[in-house]
């Protein structure tokens, strides 16, 4: 019986090309709108963070004057080079992150290659561990890098193919601005959308192309490219002084394989703190530290903000007046077809199986609708990159890419939207008695 109904459903939309039309496009407008924000939202909801094998935890440390405020859930988000080195060296209690970005010329050996101007990841070697990017060929620094530096590198693919094409990276040599390192690993593109691991510059900024021991810090004098904060004026004549001072600028995430590890960390962290309050370092009497999950460091950061939510609803509303329209062309179009409909009843039909038949020309115009709706978020969602990319310098794919469960929503939408719109004409059609239907005739 369904197959019939879907036959005399298509008839029903061939016999009024311009009104099928018209609703297919208003619910693609209203579909297209909702599926654009609530792809936006999802991708920016989005916690990469959970399919690590260990919970990561960001570390904030709330060292600095009460008077000064924390944006960053009442701390800072970074800590300096003093804590966050000394964090680092306490090593006994699970993974420990230590690490800045910074912009690098990359150089090939091959002086027909033209150097590169690169972002990287100054970073201790359990980056690799906790946050899992996939080796090629090689591997990480050892653990006595991390406390000895050595001039090592790991590389992404993408950088590897550019400067040794043809030629396997690991073991060549690579000139970061004046210092030379050797290749030692390669790892595939690594660029977690969100980049929930530093939301210092922008949450969908690009990944970066090369990582050094975060040992080599003072050593080779490396330069933060990501943002530098401070509570208090002070004066800086060189990068000892930088690297000494009240500065905040080091990212510092944990794992732990054990609550005992954990609760080993917290004892450590409270005597440093208490140590360091002593000391004068810490002016703050309720200095403490706070260890966020991924997904509360996003909420904290802000990566997912109230006026993304506003839009969803903005859209679910601009959807709800798009279903409006539709109901009022659906009753026109049905009671045009109310004689042959008087005529189906006069034969036998029941209210029910009209009522039915309508509600299959409905859905299969929701889901026409739908389509065409995601064709619509598409088509936005790429302007909005395109515009982004060439405003900002930076490709925000991620974030303007369809979210693959709209291809399913947004048929879902659609078809219940449009039943939805076709319930009252649908029955306003079936109810009224084949008597009418007949001296119409």
């Amino acid at each position: 019986m369904l197959s019939y109904y879907f036959d005399l459903a298509i008839r029903s939309i061939k016999r009024t090309p311009f009104i099928s039309a018209l609703m297919i496009a208003a619910l693609a407008a209203g579909v297209g709108m909702t599926v654009t924000m609530l792809s936006v939202y999802m991708q920016l909801s989005h916690d990469p963070a959970q399919s690590l094998s260990k919970q990561p935890y960001a570390l904030q440390l709330q060292s600095h004057p009460a008077s000064q405020g924390g944006s960053y859930g009442g701390a800072m988000r970074q800590l300096t080079y003093m804590d966050a080195n000394a964090i680092q060296r306490q090593r006994n209690d699970g993974a420990t992150v230590v690490m800045f970005k910074s912009s690098f010329a990359a150089i090939s050996p091959n002086t027909e290659i033209d150097p590169q101007f690169v972002e990287g990841r100054v970073t201790t070697r359990d980056f690799f561990e906790l946050f899992e990017p996939e080796f090629i060929s090689g591997n990480v620094w050892s653990e006595q890098v991390d406390l000895e530096a050595d001039f090592v590198a790991v590389i992404t693919e993408s950088l590897a193919r550019s400067l040794y094409p043809g030629q396997e990276a690991v073991g060549q040599s690579i000139t970061l601005n004046i210092s030379e390192y050797r290749v030692i690993g390669v790892i595939k593109d690594f660029a977690p959308q969100p980049k929930y691991y530093d939301l210092n510059n922008s949450a969908f900024d690009n990944g970066e192309s090369v990582f050094v021991p975060f040992s080599l810090t003072p050593i080779a004098e490396i330069s933060n490219s990501g943002n530098t904060n401070g509570w208090r004026a002070e004066v800086i004549n060189s990068y000892e002084d930088f690297i000494n001072s009240e500065y905040h600028w080091i990212q510092v995430w944990k794992a732990f394989d054990s609550p005992s590890q954990r609760e080993s960390f917290d004892r450590w962290m409270r005597g440093y703190i208490d140590e360091q309050r002593e000391a004068g370092r810490f002016p703050n009497p309720d200095a403490s530290y706070f260890l966020r999950t991924s997904e509360e460091w996003l909420e904290i950061n802000g990566v997912v903000v109230d006026e993304s939510r506003i839009l969803v609803m903005i859209s679910a509303l601009f959807l709800v007046v798009c279903i409006i329209n539709t109901i009022g062309l659906l009753l026109g179009k049905f009671l045009k077809s109310a004689p042959a409909i008087g005529t189906r009843r006069a034969l036998g039909a029941s209210q029910w199986q009209i009522f039915l038949q309508h509600i299959v020309e409905v859905s299969i115009i929701g889901f026409a609708g739908g389509l065409a709706g995601l064709v619509m978020a598409s088509l936005v969602l790429s302007g909005l990159d395109r515009i982004l990319s060439s405003g900002m310098g930076v490709s925000h794919l991620m974030l303007t890419q369809l979210h693959w469960s709209m291809w399913l929503w947004a048929p879902a939408i659609a078809i219940v939207s449009s039943v939805a719109a076709g319930l009252l004409p649908a029955w306003r059609i079936c109810r009224m008695p084949p008597s009418l239907y007949l001296k119409i005739q």
